[in-house]
């Protein structure tokens, strides 16, 4: 009886031990690798300095057992992670997230994720820590759905400075075409990354074509902080017979007693100046009266008649201060009373004489 079941339990750890041992590293991060400004560095460790593009790259494995059982699921999905430069920001950390998705048994995935260095930054170590969390599928090979996280903190980046090293971080034109309007500024900075503090640092804003000619002195220390940058704006204006075209502009550094420089270069674009033509004056037409032609129906004449409107003329009103400036004989009516008078006289004397003779 002991037997048998001796046996059993040593047939159930065969089959569950190994389980068990796969389910203490579910998830693992392997084959890590840096890229600093395209250079490859194999290790847990790389060294940068300000401004540098820092690549990292790993594979994410799901190192569950390969079960052949479609009861059973050694798949692990949702799986995501987030990779940490811890306190290279001026004392905050920089951070990338990444998304894996589902992986399968003794899957994995490639993933890569970059950063820009800050360039205020102080020479120094820095730990990098990846974290990558999944969830079991439901049906998993050891009947669990809890939440697997592994972590990698065991990554350094460290901050190495150059002993000079002067940059242009900055040269931009406001208006890099110009064509009325001639004249634009061109606004620079500069910031100091060494190691050691500069001094008699020397820019130079210039072109020949354009007859541009500027010069800045100035001291820069060394550290993390704004004090370390010189900014300046230059204005620029250029003469009107200045042809079209594309002209160059250089911003030009020296620094480390002049033994060293950098430069950055810009084109302005100079277009003629469009002047538009002035559209012309249309004067309006007066309209002529329009003559009006009224035609009358008549059976012998066909031809249109122009109808005339008889001018009425205004009676004329005689006034009393009329009649007496020009006398009162002078009147129609009385001379025609006059006249009427005398005739009468004239009969009556006639019949008179008659009637004597007849006596």
């Amino acid at each position: 009886m002991k037997r048998p079941l001796l046996i059993g339990l040593l047939l159930m750890a065969v089959v569950l031990v190994p389980l068990a041992l796969a389910d203490e590293g579910k998830l693992t991060i392997e084959d890590i690798e840096f890229r600093i400004d395209g250079d490859r560095d194999s290790g847990t460790s790389a060294d940068a300095k300000p401004g540098s593009t820092v690549k990292i790259e790993f594979q994410v494995k799901n190192n569950y057992p390969d079960v052949n059982n479609e009861s059973l699921s050694s798949e692990i999905e949702s799986i995501e992670g987030t990779v940490t430069i811890e306190g290279i920001d001026d004392g905050d950390d920089l951070e990338e997230d990444f998304d894996v998705s589902d992986l399968d048994a003794q899957d994995d995935k490639k993933v890569t994720v970059t950063f820009e260095v800050p360039l205020l930054v102080d020479e120094d170590d820095y730990q990098i820590t990846i974290e990558v969390e999944g969830e079991d599928v439901e049906s998993n090979v050891l009947n669990s759905t809890g939440n697997h996280k592994t972590t990698r903190n065991d990554l350094n980046l460290e901050i190495k400075k150059e002993k000079h090293d002067v940059q242009i971080t900055r040269a931009i034109l406001l208006q890099d075409t110009l064509s009325c309007s001639r004249s634009t500024t061109l606004s620079a900075t500069v910031i100091n990354l060494g190691e050691d503090e500069e001094e008699d640092i020397q820019l130079t804003v210039s072109s020949q074509e354009l007859d541009i000619s500027r010069k800045f002195t100035f001291d820069l220390p060394e550290g993390d902080d704004d004090d370390t940058t010189y900014s300046t704006s230059v204005p620029i204006t250029i003469g009107e017979d200045v042809k079209a075209g594309s002209y160059l502009i250089s911003v030009f550094a020296e620094f480390d007693n002049l033994a060293k420089n950098t430069q950055e270069v810009l084109s302005l674009k100079v277009e003629d100046c469009a002047v538009p033509k002035a559209e012309p004056v249309v004067e309006e037409e007066e309209e002529e009266p329009a003559t009006v032609i009224v035609t009358q129906p008549d059976p012998i004449a066909t031809q249109p008649q122009v109808v005339t409107q008889p001018v009425l003329t205004p009676p004329t009103v005689v006034t009393p201060t009329a009649m007496e400036d020009e006398g009162f004989f002078t009147t129609p009516v009385i001379i025609g009373l006059f006249v009427v008078v005398n005739v009468l006289l004239i009969v009556v004397a006639v019949v008179l004489v008659l009637s004597l003779r007849k006596k």
